[in-house]
Parts: C-alpha cells; sequence; structure tokens
C-alpha cells in the first residue's frame, strides 16, 4: 500500500473504533480481564486494506493464508463501515447478553412461555447499534 492508502485505512479504521468507543459496544477481554485494546486493529488473522484500483477489503486469515471477507472489495466506504460494524455490532450483543443473562432471563420469563433464547438479545442489541449508526436499516440487516 501506498502513504495515502495507508492513510486511508487508518482514518476508515478509527472512524470505526471511535464509533464502538462512542457506543461502548462490549469488547473482548484480554488474558488478566481487561478489555481488549486492539478491536479492529491489523493483527496475525485480520487486517484491513486499501488499493485504489479495488477500494477497502479484510482480509482474515490463520498461518499467513488469508481469505477475502464476504462483501469486498469495494470502493464504497459506507458499504465497508456497515460490514465491519455489523460484525462488530454482532459480537458486542453477544457479550452484551453474557454480562446480563439474568436479567434477560427474568424478563423472557415474564413475557414468553418458551425457554430462553440468548440469540433474540444479541440480535435486537445489534440491530438497535445499526440504527443508531445508520439511521436507517439496510435490507441485508436481518439476513
Amino acid at each position: 500500500m501506498t502513504t495515502q492508502e495507508k492513510l486511508i485505512v487508518e482514518t476508515f479504521r478509527q472512524e470505526l473504533i471511535d464509533i464502538c468507543n462512542e457506543l461502548n459496544i462490549p469488547k473482548d477481554k484480554s488474558v488478566d480481564g481487561t478489555p481488549y485494546m486492539g478491536r479492529l486493529k491489523d493483527n496475525y488473522d485480520f487486517l484491513i486494506k486499501y488499493k485504489d484500483e479495488i477500494g477497502y477489503f479484510i482480509l482474515y486469515g490463520e498461518r499467513g493464508i488469508y481469505s477475502m471477507a464476504s462483501g469486498f472489495p469495494t470502493c464504497n466506504k459506507e458499504k465497508g463501515k456497515f460490514i465491519l460494524l455489523e460484525s462488530e455490532f454482532r459480537n458486542g450483543g453477544f457479550k452484551y447478553e453474557l454480562q446480563l443473562r439474568a436479567k434477560l432471563q427474568d424478563e423472557w420469563s415474564q413475557n414468553y412461555s418458551v425457554k430462553y433464547d440468548s440469540r433474540k438479545a444479541a440480535f435486537e442489541y445489534s440491530i438497535k447499534m445499526l440504527h443508531t449508526v445508520l439511521q436507517y436499516f439496510p435490507e441485508n440487516v436481518v439476513k
């Protein structure tokens, strides 16, 4: 990547991190139990890249073998933003549900007569966060 392309990636990454931090999206924990501070940072199995010819793309990999994330590459910054935020919000939704599971199970039992399903709370959380950021629901959110 050129210096200009790296600047575009870092600006994009910081915009996403700022959104997640502003909404207080739950993070993974480090080994010592503190919040993981590497959200959306390049590491051995996740890379955000940009090339003028093809736009934004995400690489996932293991042991140096990478594949491109679904929906990429894209020249549309908003589409790339949506894909990455949807993933962060989904993961954050599962962490949110885990943190509040006892309360959510109690509320569930008051409203439903079927066994508690944690996926509903996580899904609702991610939908709520997407709506907060985007102010609309793209067609593929529910899918």
